[in-house]
């Protein structure tokens, strides 16, 4: 055996040790990273074989870096609606382009931002992860439903700025009123109140309703009228009621109205909850079932993963649904970061799944999942490779003595 390849072993395990270090230190300064996986430093022996020999020597050992993707890290609440974290298998799925032309990547990492975006002369806000990618999911139309396929060409990158949907108005079809008409009033009293109405625009009118005592025992005349619109239908009525005060019909006014630019519609108004009793004129509630318009002003995340838009009237509707993606052998991703991966041919075909139609996996939101390092466990492990490193480099200062009193020797 010569001097050089009696250096081979303790130089392979000098590297190995120091790559060791690297993949510790690496752990470590990730110990709080969201949706970090720690990896592991295994080593093989390395044979060599000289010509003419039958027999191999050792020279040294090769590292091999494992990553346990597949680990499921503990889940910690944060308050934050933009947090996200899965519960079991599965991967928030992202691309490093907007327009979906970059690398797809998996992550368990759901800390989540929004990150404008200048598309000419608009300024648009998406969703993006702690690697600044852009998050992907299945858009929602106007009514909150989901057309999911398994392919990635249905997902896109998720806008939330309130130039990328506004809730459509609703115009109103349906009012009631609660009220008490005074029993003891004179005949020819009037008293008025209104019901609010929305328009096909999203735009709010008073409708205005005056009620008028009628000489006949228990009964008042109803008049309807709108400052903004004109009452096609039902604008006239006569109330009758009990002598205990119940009203007897009618229970319904169906009115038609129209507002101009406003459109038309017919409202009907139940007016059961409408009585006649001894007191003052009281108004007790108003209902309608009409909508404004609303634009989006914030954003959060259900437990399917749903992302939901609070709108300006009040209203929430699903925009994003997140799906979990799968790959047969997830330790087998191209590694992007401690807390990204690329498909590979080792990992297989990518699959996309709805969490609240399988349980593969589950989300849980304003939580985060955390780092699957163990700092007791990395301080062992680098104790040991300290030790290891050390040993290397004593092996390898003796063989150098060894190497230069020879060398003396032979001179």
């Amino acid at each position: 055996m010569t001097f050089s390849t009696m250096f081979a072993a303790p130089i392979a395990a000098i590297r190995s040790q120091s790559q060791a270090f690297q993949v510790i230190s690496e752990n470590i300064a990730n110990s709080v990273t969201p949706g970090f996986k720690a990896a592991d430093t295994r080593f093989r022996e390395v044979l060599t074989q000289t010509a003419g020999s039958d027999f191999a020597s050792l020279g040294g050992v090769r590292p091999t870096i494992t990553h346990f993707i597949a680990k499921q890290g503990l889940l910690e609440q944060t308050g934050n609606d933009l947090n996200l974290a899965i519960n079991g298998n599965g991967f928030f799925i992202s691309n490093t382009e907007q327009n979906g032309s970059g690398e797809y990547q998996l992550s368990r990492a759901g800390e989540f931002n929004i990150t404008s975006v200048l598309n000419g002369a608009t300024e648009e806000a998406y969703l993006t992860d702690i690697s600044g990618n852009f998050v992907l999911g299945w858009p929602a139309d106007t009514s909150g439903a989901f057309a999911t396929t398994d392919n990635v060409s249905s997902l896109e990158a998720i806008r939330v700025d309130p130039g990328s949907t506004q809730f459509d108005p609703i115009a109103t079809t349906a009012a009631s009123l609660q009220a008490i008409l005074p029993a003891n009033a004179p005949t020819g009293a009037v008293r008025s109140t209104s019901i609010p109405v929305v328009d096909t625009t999203g735009a709010v009118n008073s409708v205005d309703l005056q009620f008028t005592k009628n000489a006949a025992p228990n009964s008042w005349d109803l008049t309807v009228t709108s400052p903004t619109g004109t009452v096609t239908s039902g604008a006239a009525a006569t109330l009758t009621f009990t002598p205990a005060g119940i009203l007897v019909s009618p229970t319904t006014q169906s009115i038609g109205l129209d507002f101009g630019a406003g459109g038309a519609t017919t409202v009907a108004v139940d007016m059961t909850a409408i009585n006649e009793f001894g007191g003052d004129f009281t108004v007790l509630n108003t209902t309608q079932n009409g909508i404004e318009a609303g634009t989006l002003r914030s954003v959060s995340f259900d437990e399917d993963g749903i992302l939901q838009g609070l709108f300006s009237n009040g209203q929430t509707r699903a925009l994003y649904k997140l799906p979990l993606a799968s790959v047969p052998n997830p330790n087998e991703l191209a590694l992007r970061s401690g807390t990204h991966f690329a498909l590979s041919d080792g990992a297989g075909d990518l699959t996309l799944f709805e969490a609240d139609l399988t349980n593969f996996g589950s989300f849980s939101p304003a939580a985060l999942e955390q780092s699957t390092t163990d700092i007791a466990t990395e301080f062992n492990k680098m104790i040991i490779t300290q030790q290891s490193y050390s040993t290397a480099v004593q092996a390898y200062t003796t063989i150098e003595e060894m190497a230069q009193v020879a060398t003396q020797l032979k001179q």
